[in-house]
């Protein structure tokens, strides 16, 4: 791979990406229809080689649960037939039922398939201009051309973690993914990727007697969550006063290994 013809053209990229950004007055704008065009097509312009063939590649948004005032993580997914350089794509949500947590919660995290891949112009504000416009976008690049995310099926390529609005009703929110670019090289050339997308949702469940945890399911992680709280080491997403006697101590505990024993 001849890394002399291929650092210009990704560099280049990355440097109209972020000025097209940087260039923007405030944060809001990142997420705005208008202003994601522009830095989108600059990572567009540098892919001067020809669309590869994308019948067996997709992306898609795995479909996650949470209980109204949980915590609930949607992974985005791909499955690509060549490694990738850069990545671009955009979540719609409804901005009133779901927020994305900060980054400082872990917000929004690569994947563990992501390689390289780095998020850029990625910071609080913009998370805050996400939720405020229900659109969060996202630019992946890797700067060092020697750590792609790699072909293969399931790659795990990003995580959000949503907040469930306290008054969301039960039933389906939808997570849209919209203008989804990918990046590889062929031939020492920089070129797009073609690939299907498959929108997801998260679904709003009511809690469960022993769901610590707000993901609408009662299992293991729930006692783990319980003793996190127990310890002083964590707080619930869900329903951590188990036995409803409006506290939360060791007979919640007691209580919640009866529920997992099924008595």
């Amino acid at each position: 791979m001849n890394m002399k013809k291929i650092v210009p053209a990704i560099l280049s990229a990355l440097f109209l990406l972020c000025a097209a950004l940087f260039a923007q007055e405030d944060a809001s704008a990142v997420v705005s229809a208008g202003s994601a065009l522009e830095p989108q097509a600059a990572l567009e312009a540098a892919l001067v080689g020809p669309a590869q063939d994308g019948e067996e590649n997709l992306i898609w948004v795995q479909d996650a649960t949470g209980a109204a005032g949980s915590v609930t993580t949607v992974t985005v997914l791909l499955t690509v037939d060549q490694d990738l350089y850069g990545a671009w794509l955009e979540l719609i949500f409804d901005q009133s039922k779901l927020q994305v947590a900060t980054l400082a919660e872990n917000g929004i995290t690569r994947g563990a398939d992501a390689g390289g891949l780095l998020e850029l112009v990625l910071d609080e504000d913009a998370v805050a201009a996400a939720n405020s416009a229900g659109k969060l976008v996202v630019a992946m690049i890797d700067t060092t051309l020697a750590e792609p995310l790699t072909a293969g099926a399931d790659n795990e390529l990003l995580k959000v973690r949503f907040v469930v609005d306290e008054s969301a009703e039960v039933g389906d929110i939808p997570i849209t993914l919209t203008n989804v670019s990918f990046a590889s090289v062929v031939d020492d050339v920089p070129v797009d990727v073609e690939v299907s997308m498959q929108d997801g949702k998260v679904t709003v469940a009511e809690f469960a007697k022993g769901d610590v945890s707000g993901d609408g399911k009662v299992n293991i992680f729930d006692l783990l969550d319980l003793l996190k709280v127990l310890s002083g080491k964590g707080t619930a997403a869900g329903l951590a006063d188990v036995n409803s006697d409006g506290k939360t101590n060791i007979f919640d505990l007691l209580e919640l290994l009866k529920v997992l024993a099924g008595r």
